[in-house]
């Protein structure tokens, strides 16, 4: 296994399929879902639209990860640009440090 390359917090970034640079063979895929059916999962968990996606974009990531044999052997590690406030601002969404 390739050695670390990066840190965060709570240790080294392990390498990943994902860590490298993009090039032209890179594909995308997207799934759409209603806000409507976002918003019922939340409700149903108790959780925010927000940790529902972020479940669901982990869980894809973990299977495709599985189906090509990379299972990783410790969490995966990144970083989420989120709404740090509810208040109406210039500034978006922003990428909490730790």
């Amino acid at each position: 296994m390739p050695v670390a390359t990066a840190t965060a917090p709570g240790g080294a970034v392990p390498h990943r399929i994902f860590n490298q640079p993009i090039s032209g063979s890179w594909r995308f895929s997207a799934q759409s879902n209603s806000a409507a059916r976002v918003r019922a999962i939340s409700r149903h968990f108790g959780a925010t639209s927000n940790d529902v996606v972020l479940a669901v974009c982990g869980a894809a990531l973990c299977r495709y990860m599985l189906e090509l044999g990379k299972r990783p052997e410790r969490p995966l590690i990144t970083a989420v640009p989120v709404s740090t406030s509810r208040e109406e601002r210039d500034s978006g969404n922003e990428t909490p440090s730790h």
